[in-house]
């Protein structure tokens, strides 16, 4: 025991608040009158409060779901891997400078894959401690780390979306020839190289910085309560407080009043570890407030260019919409359910192609405007419910189980969406390389010329061959366009108008990068 003097425990403590260390003296959970048995209890409801049986199961039994997910993520990217170069962020020259694009659809696939690899060692882990009758805070100090990787993603990818799809970014073809691009809806994308990158990377630095800083912080708070439980606490009552997760116990002199000494050790342990869990509140509401910032751009942005894709796939319908069919939300109900083109070469008509881009960016920027303000609030709602009550209490198991429970099921829904996302963009034909979303081909067709020469035994076809090349006027090479040709499919025959600027921005959702892949059978390389 410390023999260090005991203060008055009847002296009020500091408000128990966010902002300054908790003092040992706001613990008033400890208190006279209290007998050692009721302390063991309180320091075990503390320190050890496992998780209930029913929460144990369903940890356990979700990780088949996510297993599967990470399978599924993980061969993703193995296939992506077989069809091309995997790349994360590539450069992008421009008339105004040099940029770095993000890789859409495979860096949320990349850090959904990782978050679902942190998420199930996490809740192996939480299992695994519980049944163990270990510390809740030998593993709560480390949250809400494991969401580091999926929030990196998401930042990442969005960015490089806004910056590729915007039709005012600067790396739109022909961002000025128009005056639809200039409606108030769509906000302007800075023209200087050193903004636009400083926001892919600052932010990143910044949050990482955070997350490693606030994490060390937890944890050696964590580790220090630790030490001190052993160094005041007497250790015939550390180990009554480790028996009693297995009730009932008795100890001899359970039922004795418990000293004023050891009332004060107790707080000072109590107040230790809920300092532990004070740099974890923190932690949560960065993460929150991060997420809660990604979803400014992400609607200020991204709900303008469902617009804009919108409208322009509306236009080139064959026959005018239905009158009931003004709003941007009728209209996109209308295209999923209804407006699907059964043409795939139509060049002065909506095309299957120009369709199934607008389907795969209305999917994306919902289900990231959907999912973002879930695990947001999470840790919200970690904070307000244990701080101040809880810590108060001295019992902050409640929000603890309430927290993993709901961010087991948001992980299920939501990275089940991503995955299924990433799966239909990966395998469908035109989607091959839409792991690329988010990359745009602006440069102009590249003149070919073929010189054919003829063996002695072809003479003949060969000048069969040049004749009939003499009698054309426009010969063409009919090559199979890939997604980063997909502007030959989507440009009007009339450029210079609206809808072909239009399409160029609809461009922007697909990238190959290899001109071996292709989708479709249109000629889109003129000789």
């Amino acid at each position: 025991m410390s023999a260090l003097a005991v203060p008055d425990l009847a002296m009020p403590g500091k408000p128990i608040s966010l902002s300054y260390p908790v003092d040992p003296k706001s613990m008033h959970f400890f208190h006279r009158g209290q007998t050692v048995g009721q302390v063991v209890k309180a320091l075990f409801q503390l320190i050890y409060e496992p998780e209930s049986n029913r929460n144990r199961i369903w940890l356990v039994s979700t990780e088949v779901e996510i297993v599967c997910s990470f399978a599924l993520c993980f061969w993703l990217i193995g296939k992506k891997k077989s069809l091309g170069k995997i790349w994360f962020i590539t450069k992008k020259d421009s008339p105004y400078g040099r940029y770095y694009v993000a890789n859409a659809v495979f860096v949320l696939s990349v850090g959904v894959t990782a978050y679902l690899v942190l998420w199930d060692i996490t809740a192996f882990i939480i299992a695994g401690f519980s049944f163990a009758n270990r510390s809740t805070f030998e593993w709560w100090w480390i949250i809400p780390t494991p969401w580091w990787p999926l929030v990196m993603g998401v930042f990442v990818s969005g960015h490089g979306f806004t910056l590729a799809c915007s039709p005012r970014s600067p790396l739109a073809p022909h961002r000025s020839a128009t005056q639809v691009h200039k409606r108030w809806i769509y906000l302007p994308v800075p023209r200087r190289p050193a903004v636009l990158n400083t926001t892919l990377i600052l932010p990143c630095v910044l949050f990482t910085t955070a997350t490693i800083t606030i994490t060390a912080l937890s944890g050696r708070a964590f580790f220090r309560a630790r030490a001190l439980a052993h160094d005041v606490i007497p250790a015939d009552i550390m180990v009554q407080v480790v028996r009693s997760a297995k009730p009932p116990i008795t100890f001899d002199g359970e039922h004795l009043l418990a000293s004023d000494e050891l009332i004060w050790a107790a707080r000072r342990v109590g107040a230790a570890y809920m300092e532990c869990h004070r740099y974890v509140c923190i932690h949560l509401l960065v993460y929150a407030g991060f997420a809660y910032g990604m979803q400014i751009p992400i609607v200020l942005y991204g709900v303008p260019n469902l617009v804009s894709l919108v409208e322009h796939a509306c236009s080139r319908l064959p026959e005018p919409l239905p009158a009931s069919c003004k709003g941007f939300l009728q209209k996109a109900l209308w295209l999923l359910t209804k407006g699907k083109p059964r043409s795939e070469n139509n060049t002065t008509h909506l095309n299957l192609a120009t369709w199934k881009m607008t389907v795969l960016a209305m999917a994306y920027v919902s289900m990231l405007a959907t999912i973002i303000p879930l695990f947001g609030l999470v840790p919200i709602y970690i904070v307000a419910k244990s701080f101040p009550h809880e810590v108060k209490k001295g019992d902050i198991s409640p929000s603890i189980r309430d927290a993993t429970i709901a961010v087991s099921i948001i992980t299920i829904l939501s990275c089940t969406c991503i995955v299924l996302f990433c799966t239909v963009a990966s395998l469908d034909p035109l989607f091959r390389t839409a792991i690329g979303l988010n990359m745009i081909r602006n440069q102009a067709p590249i003149d070919i010329y073929v010189n054919q020469h003829c063996s002695e035994h072809g003479d003949q076809l060969c000048q069969r061959q040049m004749l009939e090349h003499e009698q054309e006027q426009d010969h063409s090479i009919a090559l199979k366009p890939s997604i980063s040709t997909f502007k030959s499919v989507t440009e009007d025959d009339s450029s210079g108008k609206d809808n072909g600027s239009v399409s160029r921005d609809l461009d922007s959702l697909g990238e190959d990068g290899e001109s071996g892949r292709h989708v479709g059978s249109n000629p889109s390389v003129k000789a």
